[in-house]
Formats: C-alpha cells, sequence, structure tokens
C-alpha cells in the first residue's frame, strides 16, 4: 500500500519516469498505485491503458478504458481509439464495432477508427461494407495509411489478392514499418501460393510485435502449407495461448492432428471451432472429413452431421431457381467441373481417363480450378477442356455468375467437404442439374446437389437413405483406374528370399486407428516370425513415428518386427510393394489409388468393408480383378484370410506374374466402359430435368 503522504501526482510521476526508461511493469504498478490513492486521478487513467497494452495485457486495459469511456465528455478522442483497437486486438468484433460507431457519428471523418470499424465488419462478414467504407474515406482523406491497410484486407477477404497486393505495395512505399501492411502483404503472398515469401513477411511483423495476431495465425498457416505440421502445431497452440477463442486455430490445429493419427484430439478442436463460430462454413467441413476416418461412427450421427452441414450452409436466399437452358433432351450438353484436384492428386488420376475418353460428340468440358497452385497434371487437363477457369481468388457469387455465363447444364462437384472445396457455388445452384463424383465418399449433405455418382458397392441396394443426394450407379464401377506408364517391373515376393512373411500398408496415417492396429497385432501374433512395413509421408515426422510404435510395442509387437518409412516419389513408393508379400487395408477408410498401384505390383490385398462406402473402395477394386475372396466379412475373417496367403508363398509368386496382365483386362481399367458410363449417367439426369416424367 502507497505510504500516508504518497500522492497520486507522486506515483503517476514515478511511473511516467519508469516508462521512459523502458521499465514497463514497475512503471504499470506506479501508475496502479496513483488509481488506488484517487480512482478518479485522471492522467492515470490516460496513461495506464497505453502501458498495458504495450504489455499485452489486454484485458486488464480494456478495464481501465471503459473505466475513462464512462466519464463521456472527459474521454479523448485518442482514448476511444484504444478502446476500439483493444477489442479489436481481443477480437471482440460485435464489442468494436458498437464501439466505433457510437464515437463516428460525431466524427465521421477519423481514418483510425474506420479502419477500426471496418476490420469489425470484415470479421463479421462484412467484408464488402468495410472496403465501401474506406473507399469513402479514402476520397477525403487520400492519404490515409490505416484505411488503406483495412481496405488491403478487405479486399484479401474478398478474394482480390492481386488488387490487395497494390493497396499494401502502396503503404509501405509510404512508410515500410506500417505492420499491418507488411502483414497484408506476407497473406497475400500466401493467397497467392507463396508460402515462404508469407513466412519471412510475417516474421518481420512479430520481430516487431510479438503481440501480432496476424502474424502468428497466418505464419503457422503458412508453415501448415509448405508441410512443417510441427512448427505449425506449435504456432496455432501459441495462438490459442493468446486468443483462446480464435476459432480457425482450431480447425486448422484439428487438420494437423488428423493428419498425424490423432483423431480424437482432432475432433475435439474441430468441434470446437464449430462452437466457437457456428457460421464458419470450412471450419464446419473440416470436422465432417475427419469424422469419415472414425470407426465410432454410425450411418445415422454421420449422416445427420452432414445434413445439418447443408440446412445451415446450404439454403441462401439468393440462390438461383430460374435457368435459361435450351431443355432438349439429346443435345450437346455442357459438363462444368467444380475441383480442387485438378492437380497430381488421387482424384485427377481417376478424373484424367474419363475425360480423355468422353465423347466429346455429346458433351463439351469446362473446368473450374479452385487450387491456386497447378503443374503438369494441371496442364493434361487445361489440354483436356474445352473451357478452363482459374477460381481460387474468385468470390463465391462471382464464380455461380460465370458458369451461369458458361451456360453450364450439368455442374460436378470433386472435392465434397475437402480442402478448397466451393461447396457454397453449389448451395446457390448455377446450374439446373448439379452431381457429386469421385471426390467425397459421402452424402454432401447438400440438398441443391441432385445426384452422386456411385456404385452399387459402395452404395449397397437399400442405402440410399445414406445420401440426400439421389444416388446413381455405374454398372461396372464409379472409377478407372489409368496404370502409370513408368511402373517398376513385378519383383518376386520377398518371402521366395527370406524366411518370413512381410505384411505392408502404404496408406495415410491417419487411417491406421486402433481397431486397425488391434486386428494386425492379432494377425502377427499369429505368425511370429511375420514383419509389418507401414511407409507414408507422416512417418518422416519423429513424434508420428514414435507414437507408431508405442501404439504397437503396447499390443505386444517387438519393434524389430515393425518397419516405419516415410515419403518417397511416386516411383520409388511403388519399387518399394517389391518388399511387400501380401497388403493390409485400414478400415473403415480404405485405400483408394494406393489399393490399385499395390495390385498392379502384383500383391494381394486384404480388406474388411463395413457400412461406410469410404470403406468399399479396395473392395470394389478386387472384385473387378476378380478376387473376391480377399474380402473379409469381420475382423476375425481378416486375420484368417491375411493367414492363408501367408501360408503359400508360391501362390505368391504366381499371383505377381498374372495379376497385372489380369487387371489390365478388368472392367478396372476400361477407360471406355468408364466414360461410356459416366456419359449415359449424364444424359439420364439431363433428359429427367428436360422431361421428368423420364425419371427412372
Amino acid at each position: 500500500m502507497p505510504g500516508k503522504n504518497v500522492t497520486p501526482q507522486f506515483c503517476w510521476e514515478q511511473g511516467r519516469a519508469l516508462a521512459a526508461e523502458g521499465k514497463l511493469e514497475a512503471a504499470a504498478d506506479r501508475l496502479a498505485e496513483s488509481l488506488a490513492i484517487d480512482p478518479n486521478f485522471v492522467p492515470a487513467l490516460h496513461d495506464l491503458p497505453y502501458l498495458l497494452v504495450h504489455l499485452g495485457r489486454h484485458a486488464a486495459a480494456l478495464q481501465q478504458i471503459r473505466a475513462l469511456v464512462a466519464k463521456g465528455s472527459e474521454c479523448p478522442i485518442q482514448m476511444h481509439r484504444l478502446h476500439a483497437q483493444v477489442l479489436v486486438d481481443l477480437r471482440r468484433w460485435q464489442e468494436a464495432l458498437v464501439a466505433t460507431e457510437s464515437v463516428l457519428l460525431h466524427a465521421p471523418v477519423d481514418g483510425e477508427l474506420t479502419a477500426l470499424r471496418g476490420a469489425a465488419l470484415r470479421n463479421l462478414g462484412r467484408a464488402d461494407e468495410s472496403l465501401l467504407a474506406q473507399e469513402q474515406l479514402l476520397d477525403v482523406l487520400p492519404d490515409c495509411l490505416p484505411a488503406k491497410c483495412e481496405k488491403g484486407w478487405a479486399l484479401l477477404t474478398l478474394k482480390r489478392p492481386d488488387e490487395a497486393l497494390a493497396v499494401f505495395d502502396d503503404v509501405l512505399e509510404e512508410d515500410d514499418q506500417v505492420l499491418s501492411a507488411l502483414a497484408g502483404m506476407g497473406v497475400a503472398e500466401l493467397h497467392a501460393g507463396m508460402p515462404a515469401a508469407a513466412i519471412a513477411a510475417l516474421d518481420q511483423v512479430l520481430a516487431q510485435d510479438p503481440g501480432s495476431f496476424e502474424g502468428h495465425f497466418y505464419r503457422a498457416v503458412a508453415l501448415q502449407e509448405v508441410g512443417r505440421d510441427a512448427d505449425a502445431r506449435s504456432g496455432f497452440t501459441e495462438v490459442l495461448r493468446r486468443w483462446p477463442s480464435c476459432a480457425e486455430a482450431h480447425a486448422n490445429l484439428g487438420s494437423i492432428e488428423r493428419d498425424a493419427g490423432n483423431l480424437d484430439v482432432a475432433i475435439e478442436h474441430q468441434r470446437q471451432a464449430v462452437r466457437l463460430a457456428p457460421d464458419h462454413a470450412e471450419a464446419h467441413s473440416n470436422l465432417l472429413v475427419t469424422l469419415l476416418y472414425a470407426p465410432a461412427q454410425t450411418p445415422e450421427t454421420l449422416f445427420r452431421e452432414h445434413v445439418d452441414w447443408g440446412e445451415r450452409f446450404g439454403l441462401p436466399p439468393e440462390r438461383f431457381t430460374e435457368w435459361l437452358n435450351d431443355k432438349s433432351p439429346d443435345r450437346r450438353l455442357r459438363i462444368g467441373i467444380v475441383s480442387a484436384e485438378l492437380v497430381k492428386h488421387a482424384v485427377s488420376a481417376w478424373l484424367e481417363p474419363v475425360l480423355a475418353n468422353l465423347d466429346r460428340r455429346r458433351f463439351e468440358v469446362f473446368c473450374y480450378a479452385t487450387r491456386p497452385q497447378k503443374d503438369q497434371q494441371t496442364e493434361r487437363f487445361q489440354l483436356l477442356a474445352d473451357g478452363w477457369r482459374s477460381v481460387a481468388r474468385v468470390p463465391v457469387r462471382a464464380i455461380a455468375d460465370m458458369i451461369r455465363a458458361d451456360e453450364i447444364d450439368i455442374l460436378l462437384d470433386l472435392s465434397g467437404h475437402t480442402a478448397h472445396n466451393r461447396l457454397p457455388v453449389f448451395a446457390l445452384k448455377p446450374a439446373p442439374v448439379q452431381a457429386s463424383w469421385l471426390g467425397y465418399p459421402f452424402t454432401t449433405g447438400l440438398a441443391a446437389i441432385d445426384y452422386v455418382i456411385t456404385d452399387s458397392i459402395a452404395v449397397r441396394p437399400g442405402e440410399e437413405g445414406l445420401f440426400v443426394e439421389q444416388v446413381i450407379r455405374l454398372p461396372g464401377g464409379r472409377i478407372a483406374h489409368r496404370p502409370p506408364g513408368l511402373a517398376p517391373e513385378v519383383a518376386e515376393p520377398p518371402a521366395l528370399r527370406q524366411e518370413w512373411i512381410t505384411f505392408g500398408s502404404f496408406n495415410s496415417i491417419t487411417k491406421i486407428n486402433d481397431d486397425v492396429v488391434d486386428t494386425w497385432c492379432e494377425l502377427l501374433a499369429n505368425l511370429p516370425t511375420a514383419r509389418l512395413v507401414l511407409k507414408t509421408p507422416a512417418l518422416a515426422s519423429q513424434e508420428v513415428a514414435d507414437r507408431v510404435r508405442r501404439q504397437f510395442f503396447a499390443r505386444g509387437l517387438a519393434n524389430e518386427r515393425l518397419e516405419l518409412r516415410g515419403p518417397s516419389p511416386s516411383l520409388e513408393v511403388m519399387a518399394q510393394y517389391a518388399d511387400i508379400d501380401i497388403a493390409l487395408d485400414p478400415f473403415p477408410f480404405g485405400g483408394g489409388v494406393t489399393t490399385c498401384e499395390v495390385l498392379w505390383m502384383g500383391v494381394p490385398l486384404v480388406t474388411l468393408p463395413r457400412w461406410q462406402p469410404v470403406s468399399r473402395q479396395s473392395e470394389g477394386f478386387v472384385r473387378a480383378i476378380g478376387r473376391p475372396e480377399w474380402v473379409a466379412s469381420d475382423r476375425e475373417d481378416y486375420v484368417r484370410i491375411a493367414m492363408d496367403l501367408a501360408r503359400n508363398p508360391q501362390r505368391l509368386a504366381e499371383w505377381r506374374r498374372t495379376q497385372r496382365e489380369t487387371m489390365r483386362a478388368s472392367p478396372l481399367c476400361d477407360e471406355a466402359r468408364m466414360a461410356r458410363e459416366f456419359g449415359d449417367a449424364l444424359r439420364g439426369m439431363w433428359q429427367v430435368y428436360a422431361d421428368p416424367l423420364n425419371r427412372r
């Protein structure tokens, strides 16, 4: 307690002197003593909030500011600005909006307050209003840097990064120390597909302002983008330490934990993101993707989760209800493909054979690429498409208008709820017929999507109730696999030269849950000399590899019987199937292209389909090549099939010699069959639209 003769003036003067020496904590303590003596001592009331903000103690600063703001006319405009800035820093957007608007009524031409109001509007989903407000103020104060910075951020939010870059460049030319512009530059570079440049810019921001939300959050996003998941995890954890209610940090942490195989932790983060931001469609989509991997999900709960998304985000009031497309049932149709996977990707491996063989006398194809990155696969798709649109940075409504201008008849979604999807475009219903295909193994939950294109193995007869879309089944299977042209030669099974059987799985670590580990350990316990090889990019992380080893060791598998391998170029991945005698499919999320590759390399695969359509991918593939005996009915059958295969290495060798040609001649690799059936399905959908009496 201050002494009897100590005055608030004396404490305040001491505090000012300590602050000048850089001793901010001690200075704040002295100013607090001043106010303890006289709670209405105005100089301390004015100075203490600034000190607390510099110290990162925003909540305490807010309390002090509100005490001063309550005094009304005694509160200078600078304190109103600080009040709004602290609310923005605390991400309390609605309060920030109220605080700024109440002052702007009396001081409408205030650049700082207008920018802070814009930040609140932008984060409340009203970026267009923020942009308009900044432009109106810049008409009056053309050199106002805060308004210019907020204009850049609004443009970023509206997916106009090139314009935003120009704005931030302009600000930094005037003053290269404006951190908001430097942070905006980093985020614009991130949006433009330059994450390394973004990290460098955001490092500069944090060096000057360790408390910058944009610096911490977007640096973590960029780290995640370049595959530095451990560093990104630390970054998002720090964001949540400083800003516990940041839904986006929870959502991104959920994705990192999912990719590392920590499903329970991932789901917890993603549910928290949805609770904090119930109107954040992307966060909700991230949760849905993670739930596909979770063994505990039931058909009813997973369906309900997806329908909830559709009910919340799938009925925009501005959706289209009329289309001018010519309804002639047999005319050449315009097909639109909206996808993030028009790059090297599992989905693109299945899309290319269809586009290459689709009858162009009957169909035109327009591609809408939602991912900014491009590669050689992108170039091949550009050659196969009749029309190409890069829409990674295009707002939802503008994409829908583009689709209508292109007169698309049938619009196909190939991403579902996965990254870079544009389901909000489909919610607007820009095309008269819309369908889901290839990229998502469950219902989208979106009533605006009329059909899902699948097959009778992925969705058995009677399971139509799992989809809000009408189920269309292709007779020969929903995909055609194009074997790689440069695949290594098939090698003999390693069991012929070793004294043990080697099982293996090259699937994502996310798919290897406790049920899978239990089953594989039971199998290996029955074959005491057998070994297991796991290969996936996530195993490059020592943290992930150690966790996987602990999982298996806890179930009695000695470390020397488990080999973990990290990423390799695709040809080397296929060559390493020479080290595997028998492949093991995980469940409930089975292999896709991975299964096709292992079969092409002559290796038999044991699979366990369950109720989820995604658990039946491998079943469809092995049945297509004539090996239904590799499909298990339950866990015990899975172990039995694998043990039966392991007992006869000579039979494994015979399959290796013949399996590639068997597969080549099967429906699985029949591209013409796939393109024909797919085209017939499209025509059937159109004819139903043209004349509903044609409904099958």
